[in-house]
């Protein structure tokens, strides 16, 4: 079989013409720049054209849920962009000896509970929020001193720092967040 007749002839047959024009003895035969070596790139060309068509074709099938879009919730973003406050919240400043630490968290939108864990440690927070867009919930935990390894008056250095996990629920979406906090000197 010869592909110049092949290609000059029927040049809409392209599952038959890609198999020979790929030969390289057959490619090498005909003259570069010929009227059958263009048909033959040409079909090649279109060729994968086709085939990536209906490769993209395909790829772009819905999965599932029988053609229907998938049901999406917007949930609001309720952390806000301020980071977590963590200080040591002890009667005397720069003391560490009651081992008092307090957090604040802000939130964009009004969480109906916070749950929260200093080291693995529960922390009760509460709404301190007295209107306004940011909502500001509070808490306290004491830590032992062989926990918080700071020395018994303190003023941030050497620098402590703490793993927060925060929860936060509205209606039935939650979010949860993880943060590296460094421990501060002085609270409120």
């Amino acid at each position: 079989m010869r592909v110049r007749n092949l290609v000059a002839f029927a040049p809409g047959v392209v599952a038959t013409a890609i198999a020979p024009a790929t030969d390289s003895a057959t490619c090498a035969s005909l003259p570069r720049g010929s009227r059958q070596h263009r048909f033959g790139i040409l079909g090649v060309t279109i060729a994968l054209l086709v085939a990536a068509g209906v490769g993209l074709a395909i790829y772009a099938l819905p999965v599932g849920n029988s053609g229907q879009q998938p049901h999406s919730v917007t949930t609001p973003r309720l952390f806000a962009p301020e980071p977590p406050y963590v200080g040591v919240a002890c009667r005397y400043s720069n003391s560490t000896r009651c081992g008092r630490i307090g957090i604040a968290v802000w939130f964009a939108h009004r969480p109906s509970s916070v749950n929260a864990l200093l080291d693995d440690k529960a922390v009760a927070l509460r709404n301190l929020s007295q209107g306004g867009k940011v909502f500001t919930y509070v808490g306290y935990v004491r830590l032992p001193a062989a926990v918080l390894r700071i020395p018994s008056f303190w003023t941030g250095v050497p620098i402590r720092n703490f793993t927060l996990r925060v929860t936060a629920h509205l209606g039935t979406a939650v979010e949860q967040r993880t943060f590296r906090v460094q421990l501060h000197a002085g609270w409120g």
